[in-house]
């Protein structure tokens, strides 16, 4: 198996009170030990070549070492990926200064009001003066990621221009996952969850409006890290639930369970966030029978892979169709 990149959920912790994500809900949250990383996730690193480890969570400024954890990630090689809502980052800030190639930063709206209607906290001149301090005292990119919802989905035209005037490198359009056991859940989602990204058949024409318009501007063109087909699958996406319809897409085959790993706090291993088969980080966890049943399942059964991986959006560019 040739891994291409890692993603190190460093703690389940989270501050933000997102209606669409369940890691603030959890009782006792998961925190990694930085010596599992140096003495077992860094080896692994070099061993297997792997130039992209993206450090997540929860919100992993939270993890009272993680310039430790980063560093581990750097000297073993690779380049880090920092996702963040920044609301702890002045504290680890000099300590990931120099260690820190990309950031994700989650703004979801372009304003106050919206931002705290979808994460539930007011740190929304919070973000902005993070993302200043980074682009002015960093090399590293920034990238903005923006979980479309009721609450701000016909906010997109304003988000865009907020991010061309904060001067950020790329903006990342997602859409809510619903999936059982998803981002933090123990089982389905809560009704709250639903709601927050249910939207009506209007909004999902403004929608299909500003995203035609995303394609014509060249500002936006710029901005955005996604095709004009992924843009199209976010509004069959949102057109889907506000008609009470299962998403779904032809059959097609992603990559990311193939040639990722995900390393959670717990220190346990999984092929993908969104699928549930977990094992222990062996020596090569390719050849664990949780890693074994997700290769054999995705290559082989149409019902896996409709209902896991072509329903899924949450990696976008990373599916091709079966036989291609």
């Amino acid at each position: 198996m040739y891994f291409r990149r890692l993603f190190l959920l460093v703690t389940e912790q989270c501050d933000s009170r997102c209606t669409l994500c369940d890691y603030w809900l959890i009782k006792r949250p998961k925190v990694i030990d930085p010596e599992l990383v140096e003495r077992r996730v860094a080896p692994f690193i070099q061993k297997n070549g792997l130039s992209v480890v993206c450090v997540s969570g929860g919100e992993p400024t939270l993890h009272p070492e993680l310039p430790r954890i980063v560093r581990a990630v750097r000297e073993a090689g690779a380049s880090a990926t920092l996702t963040t809502s920044t609301s702890q980052l002045e504290e680890h800030f000099d300590g990931l200064r120099s260690l820190v190639t990309h950031y994700l930063i989650s703004l979801d709206g372009p304003d106050r009001d919206t931002y705290l209607q979808s994460r539930g906290v007011d740190l929304f001149d919070h973000v902005l003066a993070q993302v200043d301090r980074v682009r002015t005292e960093t090399s590293a990119e920034v990238a903005i990621s923006c979980v479309l919802q009721a609450g701000n989905i016909e906010k997109l035209r304003p988000l865009v221009a907020l991010c061309l005037k904060i001067g950020v490198h790329r903006l990342f359009l997602r859409v809510p996952d619903l999936k059982p056991g998803a981002f933090g859940r123990a089982g389905d989602p809560r009704p709250r969850t639903r709601q927050q990204a249910l939207v009506s058949p209007e909004q999902v024409e403004q929608l299909r409006a500003d995203m035609a318009w995303l394609t014509q501007n060249a500002d936006a063109q710029h901005l955005l890290g996604q095709s004009p087909r992924d843009l199209a699958r976010k509004v069959k996406y949102f057109d889907c639930i506000a008609q009470g319809q299962p998403y779904e897409e032809e059959d097609q085959l992603c990559d990311v369970p193939l040639t990722s790993l995900v390393i959670q706090s717990d220190g346990a291993a999984r092929p993908c966030f969104y699928l549930p088969q977990t094992q222990a980080l062996n020596e090569d966890p390719a050849e664990g029978p949780a890693f074994r049943e997700v290769y054999e399942r995705l290559l082989n059964d149409t019902g896996f892979r409709r209902a896991w991986c072509n329903a899924c959006q949450q990696f976008d560019g990373h599916k091709r169709s079966i036989g291609a």
